[in-house]
């Protein structure tokens, strides 16, 4: 199998890419991406599983986001549409939080999780990251999207989010380019699952692995560090030279290291 086009679901646009054959596995992407995060790692993944891709709500060439919403259930309305009743999903940065928020909702569509530096709904990001991330959505408003771009890759705070390899920089910088519909999309829209999930990890039964890169935030480090003494059947994996971003920083090992983990759990299932 192999299409990627945009699909009315819920009476959103989504754009949507499938390829392989196999038990299915859904990537979620984060901040400052789009399904292009996942390039790199398609054709590997898509040997042993059917990949599914999609441009979240307010990302890429998905829709904007207009009004309240839940990403979770934006997750579940896709897997839906396509008779696609249990997955496991590879979820980073927010990304990494909706698929937190969907296993602890729907658990039984949930095979196995790998979170890479993911968010964790209900823990308090530091004021910095979040007066950041105001001011460059003001800059987007203010000085156009390549300016923006321009800056947020210059940015000293956002080294840690930022890859440092040429080839990785330059696909960041596309994605980043590529999700003006986020700065065009109704901001504090977004309804995570209540209870907040920072509460529930102990109700989490599925193999879960947790990526933590070497450079990324140490709030984002804590997080992972949190999940992993809290849930029950997890692993922590540190990638050593990369930050926020290891499937962009080290697309190969991520690789390697996501499908070895995936296929020792459905060995031991």
């Amino acid at each position: 199998m192999n299409r990627t086009g945009i699909h009315t679901i819920g009476g959103t646009r989504f754009h949507i890419s499938i390829q392989g054959v196999g038990s299915p596995l859904v990537l979620v992407h984060g901040e400052h991406c789009n399904l292009e995060a996942w390039d790199d790692h398609v054709e590997m993944l898509s040997r042993s599983f059917t990949v599914v891709r999609y441009d979240r709500r307010g990302y890429g060439k998905s829709e904007a986001i207009s009004g309240p919403y839940s990403p979770y259930a934006d997750l579940k309305a896709i897997l839906d549409y396509f008779g696609l009743r249990r997955a496991s999903i590879i979820g980073a940065c927010s990304g990494g939080g909706v698929a937190i928020d969907f296993a602890l909702a729907h658990p039984e569509y949930v095979e196995q999780l790998v979170l890479v530096a993911p968010r964790l709904n209900g823990t308090l990001p530091p004021l910095r990251l979040i007066w950041e991330r105001l001011g460059d959505a003001r800059r987007v408003k203010r000085d156009g999207i390549e300016r923006a771009a321009a800056r947020f890759l210059r940015s000293r705070y956002w080294r840690y989010a930022v890859p440092r390899d040429r080839r990785a920089r330059a696909r960041f910088k596309e994605m980043y380019l590529g999700n003006a519909v986020h700065y065009q999309s109704r901001p504090g829209m977004e309804r995570p699952l209540l209870s907040r999930s920072h509460k529930r990890l102990g109700e989490i039964g599925c193999p879960v692995l947790i990526v933590m890169g070497e450079w990324d935030s140490s709030f984002n480090r804590r997080i992972c560090r949190q999940l992993h003494a809290q849930i029950l059947h997890s692993s922590l994996i540190r990638m050593e030279g990369c930050g926020h971003l290891p499937q962009l920083d080290l697309p190969l090992e991520f690789s390697a290291i996501a499908l070895s983990a995936l296929k020792a759990s459905a060995a031991g299932r």
